[in-house]
């Protein structure tokens, strides 16, 4: 962040509870010494959600001006029925605060989501790969107020994916990598995925 310190966020947790899990959860934690020491790690989740192991790289991302860790990851069932969920931290970690980014409801695929703050004007930016139509899609949404609310989502891909599967490494596969940067100085936010 823009002190210096290094914001870290993990799935713990495997894939022996099948497509999603009560055991798994996404921790958080912070080193002040340019990562030769990190804080214990605090849990972001809340307790008993389901969590997948597969497609779900949790994202962190910090505005120093006001004091606030956004954390977003995937939740939901074992169907497929997964939401984003945005997490939000005013107390360097210990305590979070949560929101559902998605506004379809709980009934597609949204996964491997991405999570940017822009700290001139407390906007967060969310995005990540959604399936609501039956086709593969980057979808996005603006959330403000401290992650309090998420504005209406909105493609960011113009044409469907060619496929959208759940087979790791197989002839369909996104990949489970990709990014969302923004650009403070140029006020451009920029996506990149397969």
């Amino acid at each position: 962040d823009a002190t210096g310190a290094v914001h870290a966020v993990a799935l713990d947790g495997g894939p022996a509870g099948g497509p999603t899990s009560a055991d798994n959860k996404v921790s958080y934690a912070v080193s002040r010494d340019g990562g030769t020491s990190f804080s214990p790690p605090t849990v972001v989740s809340r307790p008993g959600e389901r969590l997948p192991f597969f497609f779900s790289n949790p994202n962190v991302s910090v505005d120093t001006r006001r004091k606030r860790i956004y954390v977003v990851y995937p939740h939901g069932s074992a169907d497929g029925a997964w939401d984003i969920v945005l997490a939000t931290s005013a107390d360097g970690g210990r305590t979070w605060r949560h929101t559902t980014v998605n506004d379809d409801g709980h009934c597609a695929s949204h996964m491997l989501p991405q999570v940017v703050v822009d700290e001139a004007t407390g906007e967060v930016h969310v995005a990540w790969y959604d399936q609501r139509d039956g086709a593969g899609a980057v979808a996005y949404a603006v959330c403000r107020g401290g992650g309090a609310t998420c504005g209406k989502n909105q493609l960011l891909s113009d044409t469907p994916f060619a496929s959208y599967s759940y087979v790791r490494h197989g002839t369909g596969w996104l990949g489970e990598y990709w990014g969302l940067v923004l650009d403070p100085r140029r006020r451009m936010l920029h996506a990149v995925w397969t």
